[in-house]
């Protein structure tokens, strides 16, 4: 008999909802309509939002996140940035006219400072600045020179006339530096402006010399957003206007708007569910105007936190070096494919997320390409929250009969789910496409996300468990086995076993994903824990020391449970220019093994990338549309950085591989390695010849833990471990056959 996740599809999903965010501004599609994004043609066409892309000056930032200052003032939007070493700059972009306008700023004698924030009034600009270090000095780590001075810069913008002075007094120490700091400069006009620290607010003029100390706190550091130019904090009542001639807050709007979102045309906006939304102070009602993911060029750069409504209800968010312009238009009608993902309120990090559900960026990348492409079908989110396991268990019934959803993002599914009938299995739609095969990816990647032949979930990323040491200490594949490692560390008492810090419940974690991958034939539902290579690992794990406080000595050995991450500087460090990837002791092939990446913020690895898994639902009924998705997924953007996961897809592995090779200058002008064409050359060798992956069956990690602890502890030889470990497993294996 199939064992639990079988019987949990007995009981029933509410799946009838309209998604948990309870809005879904579906009246109004969207669809970008750029150049960038091609629309096939289309006859039938509603009313709904475009876009248009405006390129920016060469010198913006190309980031969107990374603004050091935003404000709005009319229609008009203005831009910080810094550089190390240079002079700040400030451009002001007209939405009316569609106008850039560079300032450059005369800083006086502050040095080498960079721009906290700006704010902006009807004729003259206001900028906060902190000294810092040139470029030599930073290389140099020369911080001999303290440099706590905060300097308020007046910009007129009539006569280009400006005043850059030291501020005299020192603000409050932030809660997490005790060095004294301001956050937030405020234009009053032009003759004064409120400057604000952790605690304090200060009236000042264009010299900085305090005019007065209105008794009010702000909260949210540095955020505020602009309502017909009339700015807004957040208090605890809710956002509420401050008034700048009083310096009192008026009365609260009735909620807190969560982003730097300004209007000029009256309107409070504000970003949930991925959706921008317009609140109505007088109702209490939020309205759907349209959702961030199809109006964007790309997830990385979509709008949601900085924007602004002109009078004319344009709307504008920053991309790259550019803005987005959103404006209302006719778009193609298209049909919604329904994505479903999961939202785990129980999770000690849900509380941090900007939405109900999670999903990944590489997933949420993926929408955006194929709604901008697609020229049938649009992703519509459908949000299915639950708190702990056990609700979840209780929903997932619902699944295999919902035929009004497509596609299931499977991340934080237990691995036991897709073989239940849940999901299609998407290998011949692969087999099936002219577009793309079997051989564009990674085999046995591939391979491993195969159940019994079938692929109901496509896994995006991996990362591999290995054993890294140095080359002289590497005697070859053949010759590396326990007795081995034995000699070596009795020949080198003077070096650690292991890297420092790995204590004994990683290691032992480690061994059981490993020999979740070695020891088991998931195909055949066999395995093989009686082996005296498993009697060995065991006796290698109980003669490993647990790792403790840092000492400057010389590794032996570094288990790598990421092997994508810490190939590169890290496995210098431990190992030596010269490390090797000699895999695990006694084994075939390269002893290294696939491990698909974390899912959640919550789970107890912490490689750096995050997984995305999909799958196509068994009982959706746009299997052609949900396919395209899959493959949009599966074909992925230009991952730059294979420290995040190594790509299923064969080029955007070999292309993260390229994108990774980078130096750094520490120190002086000496560059550093981060990752080199060696480090790519031993995790490509790694990665195209290794055969065997972890499998995290929740049952199967728990089986092998149990006894594994039993032996450590004393409890049990290693003979009867083994013993009871083929028992039990191979009763379950047998079990889910």
């Amino acid at each position: 008999m199939k064992r639990s996740i079988s019987l949990l599809l007995a009981l029933t999903l509410l799946l009838t909802m309209a998604g948990c965010a309870g809005k879904d501004p579906e009246a109004t599609p969207v669809q970008p309509g750029t150049e960038a994004a091609p629309i096939a043609a289309q006859t039938q066409m509603q009313p709904g939002y475009v876009l248009q892309e405006l390129p920016g000056p060469d010198w913006l930032w190309d980031c969107t996140y990374l603004i050091d200052g935003w404000d709005t003032w009319g229609d008009t939007i203005w831009i910080g940035r810094s550089a190390l070493g240079a002079v700040p700059t400030v451009a002001s972009y007209d939405t009316l006219n569609d106008s850039w306008q560079r300032y450059e700023l005369d800083i006086g004698e502050a040095r080498y400072p960079y721009l906290e924030c700006i704010s902006a009034a009807e004729d003259c600009l206001w900028v906060l600045l902190k000294e810092w270090y040139s470029a030599e000095e930073m290389a140099a780590r020369d911080f001999s020179d303290a440099r706590d001075d905060y300097y308020v810069l007046r910009l007129d913008l009539t006569t280009g006339d400006s005043v850059c002075s030291r501020v005299p007094f020192q603000g409050d120490p932030s809660t997490e530096s005790s060095s004294p700091m301001f956050n937030r400069l405020i234009a009053v006009d032009g003759e004064r402006a409120l400057l604000t620290s952790e605690a304090s607010a200060y009236v000042i003029d264009t010299q900085a010399n305090i005019l007065a100390q209105p008794a009010i706190s702000l909260t949210a550091a540095g955020d505020y957003y602009r309502v017909n130019n009339v700015p807004y904090f957040w208090t605890e009542r809710g956002s509420a206007p401050l008034d700048l001639t009083t310096f009192q807050f008026g009365p609260d709007i009735g909620t807190q708007i969560n982003s730097q979102f300004s209007s000029n045309a009256g309107r409070f906006l504000h970003t949930e569910e991925k959706q921008l939304f317009v609140y109505d102070p007088a109702t209490g009602e939020d309205s759907a105007l349209f959702n961030w993911l199809d109006v964007a060029l790309s997830y990385r750069t979509m709008g949601g936190w900085f924007g602004l409504e002109n009078a004319r209800g344009e709307i504008f968010y920053p991309m790259g070096k550019g803005m987005v312009k959103v404006t209302e238009g006719m778009v193609p009608v298209k049909k919604p494919l329904v994505l479903a993902c999961f939202g785990d309120s129980s999770g000690e990090m849900y509380q941090y997320q900007n939405s109900s559900f999670s999903c990944s960026e590489e997933m949420m990348d993926a929408i955006v390409r194929f709604n901008n492409t697609d020229p049938e079908y649009r992703i519509q989110i459908r949000p299915i929250v639950y708190s702990g396991e056990a609700e979840l268990n209780r929903l997932l019934i619902g699944l295999a009969t919902a035929d009004d959803i497509d596609l299931l993002d499977t991340s934080f599914l237990p691995e036991s789910a897709q073989s239940t009938g849940l999901l299609e299995d998407m290998l011949p739609y692969l087999d099936g496409d002219d577009s793309i095969s079997r051989e564009d990816f990674v085999e046995p990647l591939l391979n491993a996300m195969l159940k019994k032949g079938h692929l109901y979930a496509y896994t995006t990323k991996f990362t591999m468990l290995t054993i890294l040491t140095a080359a002289e200490n590497f005697p070859g594949r053949e010759n590396w086995t326990v007795e081995n490692i034995q000699n070596l560390m009795a020949e080198h008492p003077e070096a650690l076993p292991i890297v420092h810090w790995m204590d004994k419940d990683m290691q032992k974690k480690i061994f059981t994903w490993a020999a979740s991958a070695e020891f088991i034939d998931w195909d055949n539902a066999a395995c093989s824990f009686d082996s005296p290579t498993f009697l060995h690992w065991l006796e290698l794990l109980q003669t490993l020391p647990a790792g403790g406080e840092y000492v400057d000595a010389p590794k032996l050995m570094m288990l790598s449970y990421d092997l994508a991450n810490e190939a590169g500087i890290q496995a210098r460090d431990a190992m030596g220019e010269g490390y090797v990837a000699a895999g695990f002791p006694e084994t075939a092939g390269t002893g290294s093994y696939f491990l698909p990446l974390g899912t959640s913020l919550d789970e107890w690895r912490y490689p750096l990338g995050v997984n995305t898994q999909l799958g196509m639902m068994a009982a959706g009924g746009h299997k052609e549309g949900a396919w395209r998705f899959v493959r949009t997924l599966m074909q992925g953007e230009e991952e730059t950085n294979v420290m995040y996961g190594i790509p299923a897809f064969k080029t955007a592995f070999e292309r993260a591989l390229e994108g990774s090779i980078q130096k750094v200058s520490f120190v002086g002008n000496e560059n550093t390695d981060l990752f080199n064409a060696q480090d790519a050359e031993l995790l490509r060798q790694q990665v195209y010849h290794s055969q065997k992956a972890a499998h995290l069956d929740q049952a199967v990690i728990t089986l092998i833990g149990n006894e594994l602890d039993a032996f450590l502890a004393g409890q049990k030889t290693a003979e009867d471990a083994a013993r009871q470990i083929q028992s039990r497993v191979g009763i379950y294996l047998a079990e889910q056959s």
